[in-house]
């Protein structure tokens, strides 16, 4: 359906036809875009979807393997960061602590 959408609906073309990302670097490669907005509110649900795309979300959770949703990585990161700071390599370390010395500025790591 996608392919419908983004491809001969738009006039492009469409999977194995969709021309090389590197095949000729000259000729335009027309591939199409599709954009749907989608108001809930207007829909019998729309009053409750946040709640139950809540539900949805907390029973996936509770699911053998604790799949993750979009954006948990991102969380996860964000806490491990903000409680032990950004990790550095460590030769990119030294590198900032000989600049440091070198400019007489206290060194950040």
């Amino acid at each position: 359906m996608v392919d419908l959408l983004c491809g001969p609906l738009q006039g492009n073309p469409f999977g194995p036809h969709i021309p090389s990302m590197f095949g000729n670097l000259d000729a335009p490669r027309r591939i199409g875009a599709f954009f749907i907005v989608i108001d809930p509110a207007r829909f019998a649900g729309g009053a409750t979807i946040a709640a139950t795309v809540e539900q949805m979300a907390r029973a996936l959770a509770d699911e053998p393997g604790a799949p993750r949703l979009p954006g948990d990585p991102e969380l996860a990161h964000q806490a491990e960061r903000l409680d032990a700071g950004i990790p550095i390599e460590p030769g990119l370390a030294a590198q900032m602590r000989d600049w440091s010395a070198r400019l007489g500025v206290a060194a950040p790591v």
